[in-house]
């Protein structure tokens, strides 16, 4: 499933082929490779330096899940 994550403060976008998990509470959690989640953080910020938090604005997943193990929450 395509899915486009968003960054309010750059005003960016990166679309993403990923899986989407919705639990019985509506939190979606998306799987990203770790080659994806690079991806993202380059299109929606790509500065070293910056407290953005890469992924922001109220449209995107609750839960961000990486190959590997890691799990991002917003």
């Amino acid at each position: 499933m395509s899915t486009t994550l968003l960054n309010d403060f750059h005003n960016s976008s990166c679309t993403v082929r990923a899986t989407v998990d919705v639990d019985s509470d509506g939190c979606q959690t998306l799987g990203l490779t770790k080659s994806q989640w690079r991806r993202v953080n380059r299109e929606l910020c790509g500065m070293d330096d910056c407290d953005c938090g890469v992924v922001r604005g109220e449209d995107n997943p609750h839960c961000i899940a990486i190959d590997g193990g890691d799990t991002i929450y917003r």
